[in-house]
């Protein structure tokens, strides 16, 4: 793997395309020198320039190190010759300072100097990057090279702006004769970086890699970037007192330098007033505000009327430093109009994320100056020109918002600045919202954008235009025919009144009228910035890589997060009354809903228990709006399942043997739990958004699923003959609790396509190169490697001998990862981790060294198996890797549980999870396990989650006497649940114990405990010691065997032949296909594609495997 070599500077980039450029043509051609050495010739010397405008100058440089032969000392002399040049033109500008009368021009003159202070700055440093370099890996920063060289070409011309106005054209003479040979030089080199790419391939054989256009060009191929860590800040800045510093400024300034890691900085809610800079030497710094509209960066510098600054000075906020990202901040520029250009955000920094940001203010809001920029969700409003710069700048689901401007102006959103054709530079809008500020004269002309340098590039797709912009769409520079043919602007699928094409300026060649999709292609977030190798890594920020699914409601919706049992069921009623109410009563207000008894029937026809239905969508009749719809249901909710705690406790009391009262406990857990949902859900509820409950349609079901779960397991703990009479209680006691939430799974199907329907909203599906394509292997994103928030230590040495201590110190509700870190040691516990405590982490230092162990069982203990875990996690998001758990209660205890997981998005990497019957319970919601081993005898994998078992060894040990063994007991109740088990490319094998023992044991994959079991065995080896038949039916009866889904495909070993599989069962899925098993994959079957695995580096294979 290539390392990645950070050039910067004029020249420095220039003479790496240059050398590179002539190892690889001589390696070729000069083969009679040794492969360590290159010899110049002026041959290949005149063939490389060709391509370059400045072919003197091209060829002058090549010559000067003719007398070395190592590639290397071949760089270094041609640096030290540049850092030369570029320190004599340094001394030049001086006296034209000195001569300066004016503040303007010594400002104009000093942001020059930055430019070269940098470049001298970038040359001596590269000589150390560039030792290892391997010429061979030039491909792979191709890319690279075009941005760097793209955005010298814009510091340059960046100087030289400066002095544009007529009265500075003296000192913009004498600039540019002393940029004149540093000019040529990059402009050069951008020429030879674009003809270089196909002369490298065609002298070393190497290509670089493209992204497919399934890659980026899909609708709605929308990704999560990865996640940041959620550690906590390196400095916190409050402006009242209680952070580290009170400007951010003293921050920023104890950033070390060349700062190889996120350095994150809190900035509390409060105005800041300062001029901030963050300097090419402060790489990775991340500015993490409490809010647009409460963390405020404010300045008022500019050009005119005695601001006396270059437009380069003008920034409340100027970033240099790679990596930046800035969220949840506004920044402002408050100069006016009249100080005409006045900046509040500069960016001159590569791979730099502007997310959820507001940024306020006349002409020159925002420069983007160079390099690749990402911006989402942000607000931007401005005058003139007030999206300006020369970056490879994508902008999505922004409000670009129109400002009344300075009397007699014009308003201009783009000011896009390309000043060469090969530069890699250009603006790309993409789903933003264009619009005026409330109050924008009707009279005020207002257009998409002017072409401020000849090669202007600007892209406008999938938005939305308000009326307000002139039907021409772009403007000239200064009414002239500047750049009008040599521009590129293009408008793709946008809409509003706005976006009418037929009045747009015809006679200009700039402009792309009638763009196709394959040329829009290529301004998509993934191949215009290329985040297919992902430079952006860095926060939870949503962006598309390609074309967007594109919807009516322009609001950002709030994530809705909905627990208990009959929350979901409400939701789903409500808002499936909603979009079809709002389609079919068109005689009420807008913003009501009036439930009418067809209405009510309809939604409850694909229902089982429909009488139940109509009772509760009928309940809240008399209320308008959707939210006192929610809260009026809400609250009929807790009543009745506070009704049935109270009716639990008889029941309780009456039972005479502890299992028991264990197991009405674990009842009650549930209830307890659905009451705390209900509370806490109705203010989640507050702004919902209903046209968005298409991109909660899978956690709608998730949670369902895992509803249905929790009832089924209540009553699981009275399937034996002797409990019949508790059981029979308890069924009648959750009636209607368990028809509510299987009604709502059964609605949750169907909803899907009649929202579509009523709504004209659509569901975001992954498309087959997203997960099915061999060796599709990916990296969960990394969790931050800081201290962990506690240490456990048996021994002592940690803040808690206990790990259940360690849990209890999690706060609740805690919304980032806390970090358990567990030291090598023995821990006998029974763990709990409640609902109310998310995002646990659990490190270990290796699962034979640090081990959870329990020995609770259901006989002799008189447990329920919900309480035998040693382990037992509820809150989401849990991760857990380096650990053992066990449970060695032994086959005579019967069901003991090692492991328990009811808690959704929970990962177990690295895990060594050992005991006997019902070792891992992985009782619902999403789960991944990767690289880990399980060992067990009867049904040691059960539950109804919906679980991937990746790269992990399935191992079966010597049961009790008499017992058969099966690995599975998947448990879906219902058809329409969500829950099914994948195991893929595992190894299914048996200890010695089981192999040795005489007669042989039967075993078997696995067999079906509730009616729709589900799992999938996939690229897995299976040995010998598998029954031919490979399932076993539930206790000899024909339960489930015609209604479970039991699926292999491509599976290796002695044990993987399908020819005497259970050739009766209707519910075995013989010969199942390619396209049928997709779905299964990781990608498709608990949704990884848009990632809810964000913690550690931990791997997974989203598709299918390459085994």
């Amino acid at each position: 793997m290539a390392k990645k070599v950070v050039i910067g500077g004029i020249a420095s980039v220039l003479v790496v395309a240059c050398v590179v450029a002539a190892c690889v043509t001589l390696t070729k051609h000069d083969s009679d020198t040794s492969s360590n050495e290159v010899a110049t010739s002026t041959k290949s010397v005149e063939s490389m320039c060709q391509p370059t405008p400045y072919k003197q100058t091209c060829e002058k440089t090549l010559s000067a190190a003719k007398n070395v032969s190592d590639p290397k000392d071949y760089i270094k002399v041609a640096f030290e010759a540049t850092v030369t040049d570029i320190k004599n033109a340094i001394m030049n500008i001086e006296p034209i300072k000195k001569a300066a009368s004016d503040p303007y021009t010594k400002d104009a003159l000093h942001a020059c100097e930055e430019l070269f202070d940098l470049a001298v700055e970038d040359l001596r440093g590269s000589v150390a990057k560039i030792e290892n370099f391997d010429f061979s890996k030039i491909k792979d920063v191709v890319d690279d090279l075009k941005t760097w060289l793209s955005a010298v070409v814009a510091y340059e011309e960046t100087c030289l702006d400066g002095f544009t106005k007529s009265e500075y054209s003296a000192t913009r003479d004498e600039m540019v004769k002393l940029m004149n040979t540093t000019r040529e030089l990059s402009i050069n080199a951008l020429s030879m970086v674009n003809s270089f790419g196909e002369m490298i391939t065609e002298t070393t054989g190497l290509t670089r890699k493209l992204l497919s256009n399934s890659d980026s060009f899909v609708e709605a191929s929308n990704r999560k970037l990865l996640q940041i860590s959620a550690a906590k800040p390196n400095a916190v800045v409050s402006a009242s007192g209680g952070g580290q510093y009170k400007t951010i400024q003293e921050a920023v300034n104890a950033v070390p330098k060349n700062n190889p890691t996120p350095f994150i900085i809190l900035i509390k809610a409060g105005t800041y007033k300062e001029h901030i800079e963050i300097e090419k030497s402060k790489p990775n710094v991340v500015f993490i505000g409490e809010g647009a509209t409460k963390t405020i960066i404010t300045g008022d510098r500019g050009v005119k009327n005695g601001g006396g600054y270059a437009t380069w000075h003008t920034c409340a906020l100027g970033v240099a430093g790679e990596g930046f990202v800035i969220r949840d901040i506004g920044l402002e520029n408050t100069a006016g109009p009249e100080k005409e250009q006045a900046v509040a955000l500069r960016i001159n920094a590569d791979k730099a994320i502007v997310y959820n940001c507001k940024i306020d203010g006349f002409q020159d809001t925002l420069y983007a100056h160079s390099f690749r920029q990402f911006y989402r969700d942000c607000i931007i409003t401005g005058t003139i020109d007030f999206m300006f710069g020369d970056a490879s700048a994508v902008f999505q689901n922004c409000q670009i918002i129109v400002r009344k401007p300075g009397n007699t102006q014009a308003c201009m959103v783009t000011a896009q600045g390309r000043t060469v054709p090969t530069s890699v530079g250009g603006f790309v809008i993409q789903n933003c919202d264009i619009k005026p500020e409330p109050g924008f004269p009707t009279t005020t002309k207002a257009y998409l954008g002017r072409p401020w340098k000849e090669f202007s590039k600007t892209i406008i797709m999938q938005s939305n235009i308000d009326a307000f912009i002139d039907p021409l769409g772009w403007a000239p520079w200064n009414t002239t025919d500047f750049g009008i043919h040599t521009c590129f602007y293009a408008e793709y699928q946008n809409r509003g009144p706005g976006a009418a094409l037929d009045k747009r300026v015809s006679t200009w060649r700039g402009y792309q009228r009638g763009i196709s999709g394959d040329a829009i292609n290529q301004f998509t977030a993934d191949k215009f910035i290329n985040t297919e190798s992902p430079w952006l890594p860095k926060g939870d920020i949503p962006y598309d890589a390609g074309m967007m699914k594109v919807k009516k409601n322009k609001k950002m919706a709030k994530k809705l997060v909905i627990g208990g049992i009959a929350s979901v069921l409400v939701v789903v009623c409500v808002v499936a009354a909603c979009v079809t109410l709002t389609k079919h009563d068109s005689d009420t207000s807008s913003n009501g809903v009036a439930t009418s008894t067809k209405s009510v029937e309809s939604m409850c026809q694909p229902t089982p228990y429909k009488q139940t239905c109509e009772k509760t969508l009928s309940a809240a009749k008399n209320v308008s709006d959707p939210k006192d719809y929610i809260k009026v249901a809400f609250e009929a909710t807790v009543a009745d399942i506070k009704n049935a705690l109270k009716n639990t406790e008889p029941i309780k009391k009456a039972a005479s043997d502890p299992y028991t009262k264990d197991a009405l406990l674990a009842c009650e857990e549930l209830f307890d739990l659905a009451v705390e949902d209900l509370r806490g859900s109705v203010a989640k509820i507050e702004n919902f958004d209903f046209s968005k409950i298409k991109d909660i349609v899978d956690d709608l079901k998730s949670w369902l699923s895992a509803v249905v779960a929790y009832e089924e397991t209540c009553l699981d703990g009275f399937t034996k003959s002797e409990y019949s009479a508790t059981r029979d209680q308890m069924v009648k006691l959750m009636n209607t609790t368990r028809e509510l939430s299987i009604n709502a799974l059964s609605m949750v199907n169907n909803f899907g396509e009649m929202i579509t329907e009523t709504t004209g909203l659509t569901r975001k599906l992954l498309s087959d190169s997203d997960s099915f394509v061999e060796a599709s292997s990916r990296k969960l994103v990394q969790i931050s490697a800081s201290k962990p928030n506690v240490v456990v230590s048996a021994s002592g040495g940690g803040q808690y001998k206990t790990i259940q201590e360690a849990v209890n110190a999690v706060p609740k509700n805690n919304p980032t990862p806390f970090v358990i870190l567990i030291k090598a040691g023995t821990y006998k516990e029974h763990i709990e981790i409640d609902k109310n405590k998310p995002n646990v982490v659990f490190i270990g230092e290796g699962p034979t060294k640090t081990i959870i162990t329990g020995d609770r069982g259901v006989k002799h203990d008189g447990y329920a198996t919900w309480h035998t875990c040693a382990l037992g996690v509820a809150g989401e998001g849990f991760v857990i890797k380096d650990i053992g758990i066990e449970n060695t209660a032994g086959p005579v205890k019967e069901q003991a549980v090692a492991l328990r997981i009811n808690a959704d998005k929970a990962v177990v990497h690295n895990c060594k999870i050992d005991g006997y019957q019902d070792t891992l319970y992985a009782h619902s919601f999403r789960q991944f396990y990767r690289d880990c081993t399980i060992t067990g005898t009867v049904d040691f994998i059960f539950g109804d989650a919906s679980a991937v078992f990746q790269n992990c060894k399935l191992i079966v040990r010597k049961p009790g006497n008499a017992q058969a063994c099966m690995i599975t007991a998947q448990g879906r109740t219902v058809p329409t649940s969500f829950g099914g088990f994948v195991i893929q490319n595992c190894d299914i094998k048996a200890d010695p114990a089981f192999t040795s023992t005489t007669p042989p044991i039967k075993a078997y994959l696995g067999r079906p405990w509730k009616e729709y079991s589900k799992t999938i065995i996939m690229q897995s080896n299976i040995d010998a010691f598998i029954d031919p038949t490979g399932w076993a039916p539930w206790n000899s009866t024909d339960f489930g065997l015609h209604t479970c889904f039991y699926a292999e495909y491509q599976n290796r070993g002695p044990g993987a032949a399908l020819g005497k599989r259970v050739s009766t069962w209707r519910g075995y899925q013989k010969g199942i296909s390619g396209d049928a098993i997709n779905k299964y994959t990781a990608g498709k079957f608990i949704n990884t594609q848009q990632p809810w695995l964000p913690k550690f580096d931990i791997p997974y294979d989203a598709g299918m495997m390459k085994v």
